[in-house]
């Protein structure tokens, strides 16, 4: 019985790690691309995270231009986060913010 309870332990050590560096990969994506998209305000979703085999992450930064030339617009920015590198790339998502007409 102890033997039983030994390797339940054991099985559950690996989803804890897991979990721990998921947690860890969400907080560091969401800061570096607050951060970094240079928007006034800055707030990020919860990070997707993509396969290990890609070992990426993307994230939606929402904010507001900073240009004085912008009035404060509103601006929305897709974040790319590489869990191996630990680098990030930013693209305008504007587009994807507005409603389709039909």
């Amino acid at each position: 019985m102890r033997g039983l309870a030994f390797a339940s332990i054991l099985l559950l050590l690996p989803v804890s790690a897991l979990a721990s560096s998921s947690t860890t990969w969400s907080e560091a994506a969401r800061t570096l691309c607050t951060e970094r998209s240079g928007l006034l305000d800055a707030s990020a979703t919860v990070p997707v995270h993509f396969s290990d085999k890609s070992g990426k992450s993307v994230l939606l930064v929402s904010g507001r231009y900073p240009q004085r030339s912008m009035k404060g617009a509103s601006a929305a920015m897709l974040c790319l986060y590489d869990r191996r590198t630990k680098q990030i790339e930013l693209a305008d998502a504007e587009v994807w913010t507005r409603v389709a007409k039909k």
